[in-house]
């Protein structure tokens, strides 16, 4: 997640800076009585595509309009909070009107401090989205679909704390569970290709447990431990199943303003497990890095990186995924600020000869003209390099867009 391909890649890095800026004006909401605010949000941006249907070959570039309305209802007391937000996007493609689509984004969470040692979160979401041609499934034959892939997903889970804020030691529980159905593909006219998205939708039961020992100051200890348990809903025949179990067990630190850095670095390994013996089991290190340094108030840099397992999409057992990314934020003045990310993606498939690497960088300039209006004009390009014939292409995205609020 969830989660990687080129077009997610350069749409979070077109994102990164606009919602980072946007963020610093803080959005006027209504009381709507009994404490709780409303809070709406209007997003509207320009964007030309270069390469639509992430294509190696004859790419098809289009100016695209997207309108992405939201709104958050929320309410607090000291000792709970409250959030309701849901989101629509609109996008329309001026020359590959095949490429429409309409998403929704329904989120909810609430969280509760019992008393100084107890606190407990719970949070739900439901997403109606869409995969880019040539993206997901459709990797490498975007062209085939009539339109983008459809799917819903949706997803609960709880976290309890135990433990007061200056204790010594904090334990975390958190349960969850998620799935992803997707809709019946719509192929070009007269084309049977059915078998190359087969047997797609699948849940998850999820579980982790975190300890965190304070060894004083701003700096903390952690040992976790997660599972998922993933099963899918149809066995396809002469295909063998993908139900599997994966672990991963982590040991590092945590720590806040030490330096001017806040971040997080932890260690250890991953394995996963398939229910199908013809299938071949895999363990790995694991790694999950965040840093954020601030040398100065108005300037912050980020670095992260990461490995994990992806469910495969198409042939393969599965996708042991490498992340790198970095990012620059700066404010030249009170209302101009500017965001720069690069990013590098290694995606090794585990029984096949596939491997993928992507890689890109993107830039926004942002430009507060009032509290509640900034207009941002950002630049995105990316490449994808696999072992895949077809699979191959680069893209960039230009965006030119505001956000408007109360």
């Amino acid at each position: 997640m969830t989660k990687a391909r080129l077009s997610l890649a350069i749409g979070m890095a077109v994102s990164v800076g606009a919602t980072s800026a946007m963020a610093e004006s803080e959005a006027g909401a209504i009381e709507l009585g009994k404490g709780v605010l409303f809070t709406p949000v209007l997003d509207v941006n320009l964007l030309h595509d270069d390469n639509v249907i992430h294509t190696d070959e004859n790419p098809t570039d289009s100016w695209m309009t997207e309108l992405k309305p939201s709104f958050l209802l929320s309410a607090e007391n000291g000792l709970s909070e409250y959030n309701l937000r849901y989101t629509l996007a609109r996008g329309d493609y001026q020359d590959s009107d095949a490429d429409n689509y309409t998403d929704h984004a329904l989120e909810a969470d609430a969280s509760w401090e019992m008393n100084d040692r107890n606190r407990f979160s719970l949070a739900a979401s439901y997403l109606d989205l869409h995969e880019a041609r040539g993206t997901g499934y459709s990797q490498g034959f975007g062209q085939l679909l009539a339109e983008p892939d459809r799917y819903s997903q949706s997803d609960v889970h709880g976290t309890y704390r135990y433990g007061a804020e200056t204790a010594r030691g904090n334990l975390e529980l958190e349960v969850g569970t998620r799935a992803r159905d997707y809709d019946e593909t719509k192929f070009v006219d007269g084309l049977e290709a059915e078998q190359l998205i087969r047997g797609r939708d699948y849940g998850t039961n999820y579980g982790a447990a975190r300890f965190f020992y304070n060894t004083g100051g701003k700096t903390k200890l952690v040992a976790e431990v997660n599972h998922r348990q993933i099963g899918y809903d149809e066995t396809v025949v002469d295909v063998a199943s993908r139900d599997s179990a994966e672990n991963k067990v982590l040991f590092g630190l945590t720590w806040e303003g030490t330096a001017k850095t806040t971040g997080s670095v932890k260690l250890g390994a991953r394995s996963k497990k398939f229910d199908e013996p013809s299938r071949e089991d895999f363990a790995a290190p694991a790694w999950e890095i965040g840093v954020m340094w601030e040398p100065k108030s108005y300037s912050t840099f980020e670095f992260t990186a990461a490995s994990r397992f992806e469910e495969a999409r198409g042939a393969g057992n599965f996708a042991d995924v490498e992340v790198l990314s970095a990012s620059w934020g700066h404010g030249w003045a009170d209302r101009l600020s500017t965001d720069v990310t690069v990013y590098h993606q290694n995606m090794d498939y585990e029984g096949i000869d596939r491997t993928e690497d992507v890689s890109g960088a993107a830039v926004n300039a942002n430009y507060e003209m009032r509290r509640w209006l900034t207009f941002t004009l950002g630049y995105a390009t990316g490449s994808q390099d696999s072992t895949l014939a077809g699979y191959d292409y680069d893209r960039a995205v230009t965006t030119l867009g505001f956000r408007a609020t109360l």
